[in-house]
């Protein structure tokens, strides 16, 4: 008979060759010019474009973190991600047509070019393009963390955490170095379903195996502990952490994150967007349900001594990430669980490639050919943009292998760094008779958000609490006073030259309105 562990590995390893065989026929029809390779020549049809910005949007931490905050949090967690992957959709159905319109008619692919061209500033260029390029690491340190905690659960510890992150970081690099953002576009489109079916089949079989299912398991929590079932407006669902997870997971993450934000430039055509957006709105608030299951039956699992509390799982694994793969491993058959691990990779490598893509194109784009003036012809450059891609790989796998903190609180810091450019984005792509925002209100108000939300975060400042309203994130604090300092300093500086108010907004009102108001 064969052994559980052979089975689950296998099916990983087998998922891995699929992935790079897509790679490898995205290849086939790649062209060798800067739109093609970084943002698929902005013809990415419904499909595609819905599927990849789910599971874009959908990555490690959905997977794992979520089931091991429903231990502490219960259904508390699925209100808050529900709410705030609403809030995304919105935010992408509004915003994400004007990103189309100012990209498809003046060549942009990244948010740099776009502020950099309003603001008039090579200086803004620069200072976003490299706080987009750092904030990206704890993201794709997440994915490599998933990667190799996964698969070293999966083999039963036979393939060590360091080399199972190596190699299947390895794997998503090759498949981006070989296709660009038509590869990830495919892979997504496979991972995309891949983790939506397994993640809600695994997790029934797990409830009905372990506890007997949802009626048992939702009958035995409330005798135990009834406040799982509900929102209590305390800790995890005070106001404060509402307010701070709606901004960072909506405007922090759909409007100003490099790798979301391409897909807007990506897409076909508006309509296509707003559908898209839809559609991933629905899949993401109902994929959170699973993890609620699954972690509800692991606060039951440990009250039975079945499996050791959450702090143990730490010790051991080094995260309490690693709570879904043990509780699968032991009430799943070999081969659904192997499944479920593939598709927890699949989350990771979902997101995972769209950062080597977007960072590869901030770097090539706003600091070496646009910021630099290198001269390259096409082909150059997307050879430069892959060379990037596979230095951020081993950069990833690096933090992986020190493993830096709960994989929750990475990602959330990395789209409050993010958080910081949506004061100056919004006024970019929502007209005013008096632009509200200067160049320099805009480089001083970054720079400010961005320096609260570091030592708040590192504990070097202490910024308020509200007695019941909750401890606001410090990026939300960040953002704040980067509002504040923008406008203060917009008042005493130049605002963008007449000729490019009424180049930008001008065409984005006849875009949006079939008439321009500026003058």
């Amino acid at each position: 008979m064969v052994e559980a562990w052979v089975i689950s590995t296998s099916v990983i390893i087998g998922y891995a060759i699929a992935c790079l065989i897509i790679g490898f026929i995205t290849m086939r029809i790649l062209k060798l010019t800067i739109d093609d390779f970084f943002v698929m020549g902005r013809t990415a049809g419904l499909l595609v474009l819905f599927l990849t910005t789910a599971a874009t949007y959908h990555s490690a931490f959905a997977v794992l973190t979520s089931a091991a905050t429903a231990v502490t949090h219960g259904v508390a967690w699925w209100v808050g991600s529900c709410g705030w992957t609403v809030c995304a959709g919105m935010v992408a159905i509004v915003m994400g047509p004007r990103y189309w319109h100012l990209g498809r008619k003046f060549g942009y692919i990244t948010l740099a070019d776009l502020l950099a061209d309003f603001y008039e500033s090579k200086l803004l260029r620069w200072i976003v393009a490299i706080l987009m390029a750092l904030w990206v690491i704890p993201y794709i340190t997440v994915q490599a963390i998933g990667f190799g905690l996964i698969t070293t659960i999966a083999s039963e510890g036979r393939i060590p955490y360091i080399w199972a992150s190596l190699l299947l970081t390895i794997v998503t690099v090759i498949y981006c170095v070989m296709g660009g953002q038509r590869a990830t576009a495919w892979t997504d489109v496979i991972q995309g379903i891949w983790m939506y079916a397994l993640v809600w089949i695994v997790s029934l079989v797990v409830v009905f195996n372990a506890i007997g299912g949802p009626g048992p398991l939702f009958e035995e929590v409330l005798k135990v502990k009834p406040e799982l079932l509900s929102v209590p407006m305390t800790g995890w669902s005070a106001p404060g952490a509402i307010l701070s997870n709606y901004l960072l997971f909506s405007i922090g993450l759909m409007l100003t994150m490099q790798h979301l934000q391409m897909k807007f430039y990506a897409a076909r055509d508006p309509p296509t967007i707003r559908k898209s957006q839809f559609l991933t709105t629905l899949y993401l608030c109902t994929i959170y349900v699973p993890p609620v299951l699954t972690g509800l039956t692991g606060f039951l699992l440990i009250q039975r001594k079945i499996i050791p509390p959450l702090a143990d799982i730490t010790k051991t694994y080094g995260t309490v990430d690693a709570m879904l793969p043990l509780i699968t491993f032991m009430y799943a058959p070999a081969l659904l669980a192997g499944l479920l691990f593939a598709g927890a990779i699949a989350a990771a490598m979902s997101t995972q490639d769209n950062f080597f893509i977007a960072t590869s194109t901030v770097i090539t784009n706003d600091m070496l050919r646009k910021g630099v003036n290198i001269k390259l012809s096409e082909k150059g450059w997307v050879n430069v943009g892959r060379v990037i891609m596979i230095i951020f790989a081993f950069i990833a796998w690096y933090w992986a292998v020190v493993r830096p903190g709960y994989i929750f609180d990475l990602v959330a810091l990395a789209t409050a760094g993010c958080l910081q450019f949506a004061p100056a984005s919004l006024v970019v792509i929502y007209p005013h008779k008096r632009v509200l925002i200067t160049k320099w209100g805009a480089i001083i108000g970054i720079i400010v958000g961005t320096l609260i939300l570091v030592l708040g975060y590192l504990k070097i400042i202490t910024l308020p609490v509200f007695g019941a309203f909750g401890t606001l994130h410090a990026g939300v604090w960040g953002f704040i006073f980067n509002i504040i300092v923008a406008l203060i300093v917009s008042l005493f500086t130049k605002p963008p030259s007449k000729e490019t108010i009424t180049r930008i907004y001008g065409y984005l009102e006849e875009a949006l309105y079939g008439k321009s108001s500026t003058t």
